[in-house]
Parts: C-alpha cells; sequence; structure tokens
C-alpha cells in the first residue's frame, strides 16, 4: 500500500510522457497499462501470496482442505467487499483518500502484529533459562517496536494527490510550471 501511494503521488505525475503525441488510441493504452502495473502489482503479488499463509494458519490435521481453502477464500472475498464499501462510503468521504491510505497501512501493519506476536512470544519461552527468557523477550519487543516505527513512517511519506495529476491526468507532465491549481476536493 505505501509502494502504491508514493507512486500515484511522487512518481506517476512525473514521468516524462506526452500522450499526445500517439498516433492510435492503443499506444496510450499500452502506456496506461504499463502505469497500472507498476502500481497495483507490487502489492498484487504480496497480498496474493498471503492467501496460503492465512491458509495454513488456520490449518488442522483433521479438516477437510476443500472445506478450509473454500472458507478462507468466502472470508476473504466477504471482507474484501465489506472493506472497499467502507472504505468507499464511509472513510474516503470522511477524512480524505490520503488519510484513508494512512489508515490502511496502519492496520495493516497492527493486524500483522498481532499475527506475529504469538510467534514472538514462543520464541521468548523457547529459552531454558531464565536469561534466554528475557533475551528472548526483549528481542521480540524490541523487533515489535521497530516494525510500528517502520509503519509509523510508511505512513506519514503518504502526500495527498497532486493538483497537477487532478487537472490533467495523464497529461500532468506536459504542464509541469504552467498551470496554477488553486483547490482540490474529494469526491
Amino acid at each position: 500500500m505505501a509502494w502504491a501511494a508514493y507512486e500515484l503521488t511522487e512518481s506517476l505525475p512525473c514521468w516524462p510522457i506526452n500522450p499526445s503525441i500517439a498516433t492510435t488510441p492503443w499506444f496510450t493504452l499500452q502506456l496506461d497499462l504499463a502505469r497500472c502495473l507498476w502500481v497495483v502489482l507490487p502489492g498484487a503479488i504480496l497480498w496474493g501470496a498471503s492467501f496460503p499463509l492465512a491458509l495454513s494458519a488456520v490449518a488442522t490435521t483433521e479438516q477437510d482442505a476443500a472445506w478450509l481453502a473454500g472458507g478462507v477464500y468466502a472470508a476473504n472475498t466477504v471482507g474484501a467487499i465489506v472493506g472497499s464499501l467502507a472504505m468507499s462510503f464511509v472513510l474516503v468521504p470522511w477524512i480524505g483518500s490520503s488519510h484513508s491510505e494512512q489508515v490502511l497501512i496502519i492496520a495493516s501493519a497492527l493486524s500483522a502484529l498481532i499475527l506475529l506476536e504469538p510467534s514472538f512470544a514462543g520464541a521468548a519461552d523457547a529459552g531454558s533459562s531464565a536469561t534466554a527468557r528475557r533475551a528472548g523477550t526483549s528481542a521480540a519487543r524490541s523487533s515489535l517496536a521497530v516494525a510500528m516505527v517502520v509503519a509509523g513512517l510508511l505512513a506519514r511519506s503518504v502526500h495527498p494527490l497532486p493538483g497537477l495529476l487532478v487537472a490533467y491526468g495523464r497529461y500532468s507532465a506536459t504542464r509541469v510550471g504552467q498551470a496554477d491549481i488553486i483547490y482540490v476536493g474529494e469526491g
């Protein structure tokens, strides 16, 4: 999510491309497809890779694999629908798209930390001596603190969408220094 936010606000508006010189609409389509892939593909790959992890997190040896996969897939689908409706009808109108993105980054980091906390606690219990348990607990707390600081920095790095990109879209690179955007609104 942080990658997509950075690319949308900082990188894509500065690509030195003038789509108006394309001889056919197919070239513009290829350009737009490449830009979409550049923003969306890394996050989609990582989120797709998390599905097998979700399966392994809820799996037991007594369960039917088909029912397990179907249940996790259904929960994923329902969660995606509810989340997209909540984002588009509640969060974005209420706090705007950049702050909504920050909320998503923090929520993802917190859910990952909640998911990983038992494994850190298990690492702390693995030592046989009291010194080893204290060292494991200290390392687990330190790594959780570092992860939260990184998540906070990633959330802070999300900037509002540039007015030039809102006003001119894919032609924003051709208008750098030529436009004075006085208002950008959401919705």
